[in-house]
């Protein structure tokens, strides 16, 4: 019996993010970052982070750390309102859509979006996690699936530097490997799938009780994760966090799986959002080589 096996030449971003020691734990500068409260800009102590627009979550620079020099990222309230993917050890969390190839419609939209995916944007912002292969910082210059899209049409150079071209791209490629199909393009503006709705979750999940303790996540985790040990969030809130980090590599891993083993689905999204020629950026450069197991019985 033959198996395929990708000897790595050049690691792309996404492998960058998920396996850069070379475990596939995700990248141990993630221990790096702290996931702290808002709290006002430097710049304006009147305005606190999270009343800028309608931000689900911020990175902040390493210099907004007066004390540790170290990353923040700042969970704004809306981020708790994401869907999250249904499967796994993932929990329905009460009052979050629970998001599932049967009610994701058909079309690209806002149904497919997901805590992970939020997760993934930011990620995409730290130049410790990307920088290599990445030899500039990734900004916010369009969102949203259609204008993402967009910018690959009009300007295909600068969506390396786009933090959502990365976030979108990864979720229409994940949602397709999961339902075994593609999906119509999304409609100008990002706005839901004309034959879908806004999930809700099951009219049998109970309100939990807040915990309201200041601590940690409430499950042990062997992959290198952010500190978040001097915050406000609830326990649930930081499972939640967790689980949405666990999506967010998880994406990351469909990318690299998708690029090695189904060159036709990923073909077909990959110049969507992304110049052709910046392929090995993205996801980097491999060769398949075929190694026998000879198995006795």
């Amino acid at each position: 019996m033959w198996n395929f096996i990708a000897d790595w030449l050049f690691a792309g971003v996404f492998k960058a993010i998920l396996d850069a020691d070379g475990q596939g734990k995700g990248n141990p500068k993630f221990e790096d970052i702290d996931v702290v409260d808002d709290y006002p800009q430097p710049q304006n102590k009147q305005d606190f982070w999270c009343a800028k627009g309608d931000a689900a979550a911020w990175t902040l620079p390493v210099s907004a750390d007066r004390a540790k020099h170290r990353r923040q990222m700042i969970m704004c309230p809306s981020f708790w309102k994401f869907g999250t993917f249904k499967g796994g050890a993932h929990r329905e969390w009460p009052n979050v859509p629970t998001r599932k190839c049967s009610n994701i419609a058909y079309r690209v939209s806002r149904n497919m979006e997901t805590l992970g995916e939020v997760l993934l944007h930011e990620y995409m912002h730290i130049d410790e996690l990307v920088q290599p292969p990445l030899t500039g910082t990734v900004g916010d210059l369009e969102y949203n699936f259609y204008d993402c899209r967009e910018l690959a049409l009009t300007q295909p150079g600068k969506t390396k530097y786009n933090a959502d071209s990365y976030a979108k791209f990864a979720t229409e490629l994940t949602w397709s490997t999961m339902c075994d199909r593609d999906f119509k393009e999304p409609f100008e503006g990002n706005g839901l799938d004309g034959n879908a709705k806004r999930q809700t979750p099951r009219d049998e999940i109970q309100l939990a009780t807040s915990l309201q303790k200041r601590t940690a996540f409430s499950q042990p985790y062997e992959h290198p994760i952010p500190m978040t040990e001097h915050n406000t969030y609830t326990v649930e809130q930081m499972d939640q966090y967790l689980e949405a980090h666990i999506d967010a590599l998880h994406m990351c891993s469909v990318i690299i799986e998708q690029a090695e083993r189904n060159t036709d689905r990923f073909n077909r999204i990959f110049p969507l959002y992304f110049k052709p020629d910046d392929r090995e950026i993205v996801v980097g450069k491999f060769l398949l080589r075929q190694e026998r197991n000879v198995q006795t019985g």
